[in-house]
């Protein structure tokens, strides 16, 4: 048998090792450079430009993620990738082909390994290292021995370069993840502290990197496995051969995982797991659920050749990858595999038939000894009956538990009105669990499955079950502390402003509830359940109780209806500068075009009294709120677009843009997909209806004023969020003649709080506008400046440009033409 049974282990963590290894060389490697593009500075920013720059060229500009996906770190990154990640995954890959065919006695091909091994692409010392530390019986003369032996066996070498093409495709998506940690981090720190946050994040020996090469790591075990049975195919009685499934044993261990162990078929057939199909453990082809983090090993033995006994198994990552005796519930891996008996998990190696169970009464995967000698499954008839069945499994239940309170007002001065229309959306709902608090219900696990909810006097109450995943076992030991309850995530709500009592508060009695200093609620009237998050702090003070016993559920398996899908295609007009002629309020048009200027330049904000705001300029082209997935267009390009939002209200001003954000994410309903831009008169806008939103969400977002929220993000104003609201900050009407035609868009003035406060235009408003036109009047100029230059130099390529011809001139050719 390959491999041996007491280095299935050892084998899998030293390639871990590895990979993680050259990650961690690559990211070394790379870090100035992803530096230099997420920390720019003004000096560089401009000669990257070809502009000239006579200032301090180290005047720092705020952090950009998104530049370590492009220019010269991506390409940066590529070429890293090739001499390091690659070029190391490639050794180790050949390294297994080589040890899988000595181990199973296949002869190797008769080649003159020397004369390879110099023939074989040059690799670094770094690289040869970390490599020769997973490969310890081999040498490093070994190793490149056993690279030239694969590059000179056609069958070895297109297998290779198949790994190779998954792990590059893999190492691809590098820079996209530490695009996204940078974001996260800046988002969650002051404006201030940007760059320092995400000068931490690039930091090569941090915490965030490290957690990336670790990641990375888990994948040893799918290229390990794909070595060993390209090794096998090599086999002239590769027919007498069968693949066997060695599960490990921790924490992790999927249940499907530990019915397949044990399970055997011949070689080059799919293992049956769970209600996925894999060659190996680890398969790249197959279903996430059943292929992230595999530690699992493929083992190659005979027909006639009987399973090794049991071997210590336990693989439980705790600090590193150390074998430990117990693992972490206390049990022995003899108790383990009782325990999961008791439940009706059990192994194919465990059963007479060899057929893994999941479980109470769950079938997982027929053992392959019953095939035919053509691969022919005697199971057949019995796959396809228990493909439409379902399969049980014992999760933590709660009953009836407190999720919100109704009629009761929070702390933060929030409240479920006593009379709530209080919707639900379709069973099943997703309960989820925030790990960290960042406001919001930010980056939550889904940790279970609310079955029902009901209102019950002056509680929201809530049933379902816990999903068993490690996330779900660490929330629950949370709740069990009481710091982790209940919080409810509503959608299409409509809310006002009470009193205690909840009595609406409009108009005179509003402000003059703010004047007293007495009590103001925002009063959920009505609202749609959509789930329920497991925070630290709830707004309510609710608790989720589990029951004592754990119960079955059946769950469906439901084929994905993915491979059916396609993202829509827009048209790209609909994003482009809509060229309006003056201020104009949000606009369908007859194509479905959504336009209109958000607000308009040189006017005040109407809830600012004392002083004048004027509208922001972007900085940034808009990046902070063109955050939404990339459109495919039909131009071929993709386009990121920003949502606008409808149902909500403005969130709380002393709020940073991440949590601001998460306001409008949890409590808004998005009814377009627009693009901004500035033009002469404004803030422009212009897209489509967003997919999914009802006629009666697009109706009210039409009806209503669109307001703008601006947050500083480290680089000044910037907007990431515009609403559908009654008051907009800065509003855009309209005015026609006495025929209904339009005559003109002005900027509204705000309206008066008081009918006898008639505040006269002060002399910081003058100058505060007189400031905008003067700002407005420098960025012309510096753009003709630019256009002069430009023209210069064009004339000093090319010479002067021809004379324009007169109207003689072109009046006198048209004649001499018509002659």
């Amino acid at each position: 048998m390959w491999p041996l049974p007491n280095e299935v282990l050892a084998h899998t963590v030293l390639a871990e090792r590895a990979i993680e290894g050259l990650y961690a060389e690559a990211l070394r490697r790379w870090a100035p450079s992803a530096k230099a593009a997420a920390l720019p500075t003004l000096g560089a920013k401009l000669l990257a430009a070809g502009a000239s720059y006579n200032g301090d060229p180290n005047q720092e500009l705020p952090p950009d993620a998104a530049a370590v996906e492009q220019q010269q770190a991506g390409a940066d990154w590529a070429t890293i990738t090739e001499v390091v990640i690659v070029a190391g995954i490639a050794l180790l890959f050949s390294a297994a082909v080589v040890e899988a065919m000595e181990g199973l006695g296949i002869p190797l091909p008769d080649i003159d390994l020397g004369a390879q091994a110099e023939k074989a692409v040059d690799v670094e010392p770094a690289v040869m290292r970390i490599v020769n530390n997973a490969v310890p019986d081999m040498g490093a003369a070994d190793i490149r021995a056993a690279a030239g032996v694969v590059e000179a066996t056609p069958a070895l070498r297109e297998a290779r370069d198949a790994v190779l093409g998954e792990q590059r495709e893999r190492a691809a998506s590098t820079p996209a993840s530490v695009a996204a940690k940078i974001t996260a981090a800046v988002e969650a720190a002051e404006p201030a502290e940007g760059r320092a946050a995400a000068a931490d994040m690039l930091d090569p020996a941090g915490e965030q990197m490290r957690k990336i090469a670790e990641t990375a790591g888990h994948q040893a075990a799918s290229v390990q496995n794909e070595a060993t049975l390209t090794a096998a195919q090599q086999s002239e009685d590769a027919a007498d051969l069968e693949s066997v499934w060695l599960a490990t044993l921790d924490g992790k261990t999927r249940p499907t995982h530990w019915a397949a162990w044990g399970q055997r078929v011949p070689i080059g057939t799919a293992f049956t797991v769970g209600a996925a199909s894999l060659m190996f453990p680890g398969d790249p082809s197959g279903p996430p659920e059943e292929v992230k983090n595999c530690r699992c090993r493929l083992g190659i033995l005979a027909k006639d050749e009987p399973l090794p006994g049991e071997v210590d198994a336990h693989t439980e990552r705790l600090d590193g990858r150390d074998s430990v005796a117990i693992n972490r519930e206390g049990r022995t891996q003899a108790e383990e595999i009782e325990r999961r008996a008791a439940q009706g998990n059990t192994r194919a190696r465990d059963n007479a038939d060899g057929v893994g169970t999941v479980a109470s009464g769950g079938w997982t995967a027929p053992s392959d000894q019953e095939f035919t000698m053509t691969g022919t499954s005697t199971m057949a008839t019995d796959q396809a009956t228990t493909d439409d069945t379902t399969e049980s499994e014992m999760y933590r239940t709660f009953t009836d538990q407190a999720i919100a309170l109704i009629g009761s007002p929070t702390s933060d001065g929030r409240m479920l009105a006593a009379d709530i229309d209080l919707s639900f959306r379709s069973f099943p709902l997703p309960l989820m669990w925030c790990k960290q608090s960042q406001g919001g219900h930010m980056d939550a696990y889904t940790v279970g499955v609310i079955e029902n909810a009901r209102i019950d006097g002056e509680y929201i109450l809530g049933s379902g079950y816990l999903l068993n995943t490690p996330e779900a076992d660490e929330m629950a030991m949370q709740n069990s502390h009481g710091v982790s309850n209940p919080s409810v995530d509503l959608a299409d709500a409509e809310w006002m402003y009470t009193d205690a009592a909840g009595n609406a508060l409009e108009g005179e009695d509003l402000w003059d509830a703010f004047d007293n200093d007495e009590p103001v609620y925002m009063t959920v009237t009505k609202a749609e359940l959509i789930g329920t998050t497991m925070v630290a702090t709830p707004a309510f003070d609710t608790r989720l109780s589990l029951d004592a016993e754990r119960s079955t559920r059946d769950v469906a398996i439901v084929a994905s209806a993915a491979e059916d899908f396609r993202p829509r295609v827009y048209d790209y007009r609909m994003f482009e500068d809509p060229q309006l002629t003056g201020p104009t309020p949000v606009t369908m048009g007859d194509d479905g075009r959504i336009f209109g200027h958000l607000a308009v330049f040189g006017q005040c904000h109407r809830s600012i009294q004392d002083s004048c705001v004027l509208v922001p300029r972007s900085s940034t082209g808009y990046a902070n709120f063109h955050t939404s997935p990339p459109l495919r267009l039909d131009n071929g390009t993709r386009l990121s677009v920003g949502r606008l939002t409808v149902g909500t209200g403005h969130a709380d001003p002393s709020l940073a843009a991440g949590p601001a954000l998460a306001h409008y994410d949890n409590t808004g309903t998005c009814w377009a997909l627009v693009r901004v831009g500035e033009d002469a008169h404004g803030i422009w806008f212009s897209g489509v209806a967003a997919p999914g939103a009802t006629a009666e969400q697009i109706e009210m977002g039409l009806s209503a004023p669109i307001s703008g929220d601006w947050r500083d993000r480290g680089q000044g104003l910037e907007l990431i969020a515009a609403l559908a609201v009654n008051t907009p900050g800065f509003a855009v009407r309209g005015r026609t003649d006495d025929a209904g035609r339009e005559v003109a868009l002005v900027a509204s003035m705000s309206p008066r709080r008081r009918k006898h406060d008639t505040a006269p235009v002060t002399l910081e408003q003058v100058a505060a506008v007189m400031a905008d036109v003067l700002a407005e009047d420098r960025r012309r100029a510096a753009l003709a400046a630019e256009r002069e230059a430009a023209l210069a130099q064009a004339t000093e390529l090319v010479g002067e440009p021809p004379k324009p011809k007169s109207p003689n001139d072109e009046i006198a050719e048209l004649l001499a033409g018509a002659v």
